[in-house]
């Protein structure tokens, strides 16, 4: 005796559960249940979206919000939803494109279409409403321990800054308030603590640097909730090959070589070469000099020597090795590098 489907009568077809496929789908749909109702609420000003108690560029947020929102069943390879009106104030309908099979014995996915009602919600997210009260809630202070900050340092630091904002899943137009340039560095507002972190943190990563946190309280929300500020300090020590610098104003030293762990310099006092980490560095008060460079022949009749503005200046025998040397003022005071060379 042939097996049949006890609700359409089927007979010679592939059964699951003693149903035949088709019946088998129509009893165990793709979704179990789906909402009454779906709410998203969108923010008028910047179009993002709330998500999990967080505000994000729209972009595939919506659609997580709808899945998240119906109880699938089987195994499921794609939900595609229908364009949604986000100007209607009312409530709306979309159909819902469910891809999918109910059961690992079917053998290929098929596609189901459901309805479901959506409702948009228009609000201000909590960086608009900051930014439209000209309100910031952190500050990143950033500035060169040896007083200012060139203008191509400058830039990049808005680069970083605005590379941030674009990679960023978070709300973040708008989210720099205002980035203000001094004489001795760059102050940038933003409106969220969070993406001042984000902007500082790749700073650091990016520039020698040191960076500290802190945060002020400055009230308490509706709910209870405290409301701080944050302000981050970030110091630059940025230094290239023939800088000159003074340390705890008394040694004068020639820049050999930079990394973001260390400084090689020469003592232009005694010619040794002297290695120290950012961190000491941060520790000590620097100051970074004007100098000229001047590129000099080493000349020789019983000892060495170089002609600068017609006066010899001798050198030991440690240049006995060198056609030229780097003759370097610094302050009306002359110095001779040993241990960089002189490229003119």
């Amino acid at each position: 005796m042939s097996r049949f489907c006890p609700i359409c009568g089927r007979t010679n077809v592939k059964f699951i559960e003693g149903l035949c496929i088709e019946c088998y789908k129509k009893q165990n749909p793709l979704v179990k249940e789906l909402p009454e109702l779906i709410e998203i609420n969108v923010c008028t000003n910047c179009g993002s979206v709330l998500y999990r108690s967080r505000w994000l560029r729209r972009g595939n947020i919506v659609q997580k919000i709808i899945t998240d929102s119906i109880k699938f069943s089987g195994k499921i390879s794609e939900v595609r939803i229908s364009e949604i009106d986000f100007e209607e104030r009312g409530i709306q309908s979309i159909k819902i494109i469910v891809k999918g099979r109910a059961s690992e014995l079917i053998d290929e996915d098929y596609e189901e279409e459901y309805e479901v009602k959506v409702k948009v919600i228009h609000n201000v997210c909590p960086t608009c409403r900051s930014i439209i009260l000209g309100k910031e809630k952190a500050i990143i202070q950033i500035r060169s321990i040896t007083g200012s900050l060139d203008k191509e340092i400058v830039n990049t630091i808005k680069q970083i800054a605005y590379s941030v904002l674009a990679k960023s899943e978070d709300v973040q137009r708008g989210a720099i308030i205002d980035i203000e340039e001094h004489d001795y560095g760059i102050d940038i507002k933003t409106s969220n603590n969070t993406i001042a972190k984000s902007i500082a943190l790749a700073i650091h990563r990016v520039l020698p640097s040191k960076l500290i946190e802190s945060r002020k309280l400055v009230g308490i929300d509706r709910s209870g909730k405290p409301i701080t500020k944050s302000n981050i300090s970030i110091q630059i020590a940025l230094f290239k090959r023939g800088d000159i610098i003074r340390i705890d104003r008394r040694k004068i030293y020639y820049v050999l070589s930079t990394s973001k762990q260390n400084i090689v310099m020469e003592n232009l006092e005694t010619h040794e070469i002297e290695k120290i980490t950012l961190n000491e560095l941060f520790r000590k008060e620097v100051e970074k000099i004007p100098s000229k460079y001047y590129c000099l022949d080493v000349k020789q009749e019983e000892k060495l020597y170089i002609v600068y503005e017609g006066k010899k200046i001798f050198l030991s025998k440690d240049f006995e090795k060198f056609d030229k040397v780097k003759l370097v003022e610094v302050e009306g005071n002359l110095y001779v590098v040993k241990n960089d060379v002189c490229l003119e």
